[in-house]
C-alpha cells in the first residue's frame, strides 16, 4: 500500500499542486484509495484477512489535508494568541463503534461485538454468518473478508488553514493512541522541544515511541493480574 501510493504521488505531483478545494482533494484521494484496494483484491489469499491502516498529509501552500482510514490519528501542535499549547486533533479513529461506522456494517451483514462479556479488548467487527474477520477498524486497505460485512477503503477528508501558531504535526499508528491521547502526545512533544531543544525529531518520535511501549507493558501487566 505504502509503495503503490508514493508511485502514484510522485506520479501526479503536478496535478496535485494544482487542488485548490476539499472536494478536489477528496474525489482524488478516493479514487487513489480504489486503485489501492483493487491491487489487494488480485491477491485474495494474501489479503483476505490482512491489511493496512493509511494515513496521509498533503499540504499545498498553507493549506493541509488529512486523509485517514483506519485508526492511525494526525494531530497538530500549536500554541495559541495566549500561549498556551494547543492540540488540534486533524483526523477521527475508525473504530467499528462509532455509530455511523456500526450502522454502515450492520447495513452489510456484520455486526460489532467486544470478544468476551470481561474482555478489555477493542469492540471488532464480525459477520453475522462467521466467527471472523474480528477486525478492530471499520476502514482499512485489503482486509478482503472485512469488506464483505461493511468494511470500508474509502478515507475520510479533514482541512485546516495553517498559520504561525501552527508548530508540528505528528501522525502515528493506534499503538500510539491507545494508550495516549492527542493532548498528552502533543504534551509530551512540546516538553521535550523546550528541555531538550538540541535533539532532533527522530530522537523525540524514539522517546515517544519508548513511552507508548512502557505503557503498553503496564496495562499487559495489569490484566496478567486481573
Amino acid at each position: 500500500a505504502r509503495n503503490e501510493i508514493h508511485n502514484y504521488l510522485l506520479k501526479d505531483k503536478e496535478a496535485l499542486q494544482k487542488l485548490s478545494e476539499r472536494k478536489e482533494v477528496e474525489k482524488y484521494f478516493h479514487k487513489l484509495s480504489n486503485k489501492i484496494q483493487s491491487q489487494f483484491r488480485k491477491n485474495p489469499i494474501d489479503y483476505d484477512s490482512s491489511g493496512s491502516c493509511g494515513i496521509m498529509v498533503l499540504i499545498i501552500g498553507n493549506q493541509c489535508y488529512i486523509i485517514n482510514l483506519g485508526d492511525s490519528r494526525a494531530v497538530i501542535g500549536a500554541v495559541n494568541a495566549t500561549s498556551q499549547k494547543v492540540a488540534y486533533q486533524m483526523s477521527i479513529d475508525h473504530k467499528p463503534n462509532r455509530p455511523e461506522e456500526k450502522e454502515r456494517i450492520e447495513k452489510n451483514g456484520g455486526f460489532i461485538a467486544i470478544e468476551s462479556p470481561n474482555s478489555m479488548g477493542p469492540y471488532r467487527v464480525y459477520s453475522k454468518n462467521d466467527e471472523g474477520p474480528g477486525l478492530a477498524v471499520s476502514r482499512s486497505f485489503g482486509d478482503l473478508f472485512g469488506h464483505t460485512v461493511g468494511v470500508s477503503h474509502i478515507p475520510e477528508v479533514s482541512y485546516k488553514l495553517l498559520d504561525d501558531t501552527d508548530m508540528f504535526i505528528i501522525i502515528g499508528s493506534d499503538g500510539i493512541w491507545d494508550v495516549m491521547n492527542s493532548a498528552e502526545v502533543v504534551g509530551f512533544i512540546f516538553e521535550k522541544i523546550e528541555k531538550e531543544p538540541l535533539w532532533t525529531r527522530q530522537r523525540i518520535v524514539e522517546e515517544l515511541v519508548s513511552e507508548c511501549r512502557y505503557r503498553w507493558e503496564q496495562i499487559n501487566m495489569y490484566k496478567e493480574r486481573v
